[in-house]
């Protein structure tokens, strides 16, 4: 629940009302009328004005760009143009820029990786997002079989690992 959920409070209770996981991201999640399927515009909406930009780029991420130049080279934008968008995704505490931490000068290091820091943003850009047309036109279905085939290898292993790193002060 805290992979898809990412802890926020009011998604937990939601998801607390049905009876497993699966059935509380059919419910919520993966019908256009549930509650958190249309969360990621509204959120984005009250903060940024360009959101088919940012959408662009988080996209790009949740595809496993993590370069800035492999994310210019998929939006076929300069680098330089997506600091904008990279910067306020950070502030917004949706994206994180993790930098080896032998890197003496971390800011400046093009060693940096961006990852989808917020955990049901980065489920929302991978099973939702690329579906939307399978759950608009009622097939909710072959996106859940794609989130039961794929949520522990693609999703929830990586909010695991991230949880450790924290445990573990790393």
């Amino acid at each position: 629940m805290y992979a898809v959920t990412g802890g926020v409070p009011k998604y937990i209770e939601l998801f607390c009302e049905r009876s497993d996981v699966y059935r509380s991201i059919q419910d919520c999640v993966v019908n256009p009328s549930g509650y958190l399927y249309g969360e990621p515009y509204f959120l984005l909406q009250q903060e940024v004005t360009e959101i088919g930009s940012y959408f662009s780029v988080i996209k790009a991420i949740a595809a496993g760009n993590r370069k800035l130049s492999s994310i210019s080279t998929v939006l076929e934008i300069k680098a330089t143009s997506l600091t904008k968008y990279l910067k306020t995704l950070i502030d917004l505490d949706i994206l994180e820029r993790e930098v080896p931490v032998t890197e003496e000068n971390p800011e400046k290091s093009k060693k940096g990786l961006y990852k989808i820091k917020d955990n049901y943003i980065r489920f929302w850009f991978a099973f939702v997002y690329p579906n939307r047309s399978f759950i608009e036109s009622g097939n909710s279905r072959i996106v859940m079989d794609k989130i039961r085939k794929g949520v522990l290898s693609s999703h929830t292993a990586f909010v695991y690992e991230d949880i450790c790193r924290e445990k573990c002060g790393i």
